[in-house]
């Protein structure tokens, strides 16, 4: 009996080289010695155990007993008819990443080598595509350079969030939701970032009468809330321990720059301060009340009065830059009460109030 463990070592494997083995299929051969090709068994192993109904470019996937599941739901963009290695994996299904008693933790890598100049061209992404190919939405770095639309310098490198899609004014956009309860599907929207751009933070329940008319809109539905609830707050700490604070109050301003074509007239704020000893509100122009108003920001009708840049107050119908009296009336100015009157003072600093009886006379009181 030949002795196999003294035969030569082959380092060269070839299609062509031939092993022993038992055949095993029923009938006559059955038990018998024979001689297989390694292509023979290879093209068996393949086409029978490893890929059976094989189909291009998919992944083979193993059951329990080692068979692989026919028509397998994961691909990739290569076969070896083309020769490529491929660069993307298809999954036509659900992906879940589940652990025990553990962290499940989805990672995105990229530009692992960071080679400069180009190291902030390869960016980490996700992207999401519906119907029928629209890449409307996309979480990741980097993936929209937007600069030429008025980004500021020194913000690249950003984290987006990102809905593009042509729809009706106050659909598509980003929305923010929340609740209390467990389970996604209890949650209801607490912020809503418009395709316009306008935003809405709070809940649009049926009460909700607004029209979306500004930039950013709070919606408090007071059903919902107590007396001491505010629809909006700023909130701000300070240390006084050196006073006045280098640091500010902090506060709520608004800004608006103003030009005239090429032609720029400067910027123009106003101001709402917090403070200490008093609570401020502060303009860089002249300040302006309006009562009973239609509320057009352009040209707003229910004029009633103006601080002047002086710092002079106007009360009257129209406006007056600068009034040139401390308080300027235009129109009645009365006194109620009959204890009370105008209150003037003599060049020696006597206070007298000056009233008026039935008959219609004028005395003073020294005060």
């Amino acid at each position: 009996m030949a002795n196999i463990s003294l035969y030569e070592l082959d380092t060269v494997i070839d299609s062509n080289d031939k092993v022993i083995g038992t055949d095993g299929t029923t009938g006559v051969d059955q038990g018998k010695t024979k001689n297989f090709t390694v292509s023979t068994l290879t093209s068996h192993i393949v086409g029978n155990i490893i890929n059976p109904a094989a189909n291009d470019f998919k992944i083979p996937v193993f059951n329990q007993g080692g068979l692989k599941i026919t028509d397998s739901i994961i691909s990739q963009d290569s076969s070896p008819s083309n020769g490529v290695a491929g660069t993307e994996i298809t999954i036509e299904g659900n992906l879940v990443l589940s652990r025990d008693q553990n962290d499940t933790t989805l990672t995105l890598i990229s530009d692992i080598s960071n080679t400069t100049p180009s190291g902030e061209a390869f960016n980490p992404s996700i992207h999401f595509i519906q119907d029928a190919g629209s890449q409307n939405a996309a979480i990741g770095f980097n993936i929209i350079d937007d600069s030429a639309a008025g980004t500021l310098e020194g913000t690249g490198n950003r984290f987006w969030i990102v809905n593009a899609m042509a729809d009706n004014v106050g659909e598509g956009g980003i929305t923010f939701g929340t609740a209390q309860v467990d389970g996604w599907e209890n949650s209801i929207a607490r912020f809503i970032i418009r395709g316009d751009g306008k935003g809405l933070f709070g809940h649009p329940n049926e009460n909700y009468g607004g029209t979306f008319d500004a930039q950013f809109e709070v919606y408090d539905d007071r059903t919902e809330n107590s007396t001491t609830d505010f629809s909006f707050v700023s909130y701000a700490y300070v240390d006084i321990s050196e006073y006045p604070p280098s640091q500010g109050a902090g506060g709520i301003v608004s800004r608006v720059k103003v030009v005239d074509g090429e032609t720029d007239l400067g910027t123009h704020a106003i101001g709402f301060v917090a403070g200490t000893t008093s609570s401020e509100i502060i303009a860089t122009g002249a300040f302006a009340f309006y009562a009973n108003s239609d509320m057009d920001t352009s040209s707003a009708t229910g004029f009633s009065g103006n601080v002047g840049t002086n710092g002079k107050w106007n009360f009257g119908d129209s406006f007056v830059a600068e009034p040139a009296s401390t308080v300027t009336v235009s129109g009645d100015a009365e006194v109620v009460g009959n204890a009370n009157g105008v209150i003037l003072e003599s060049p020696n600093g006597t206070r007298y109030r000056i009233k008026v009886d039935d008959s219609g006379n004028l005395t003073t009181t020294a005060l």
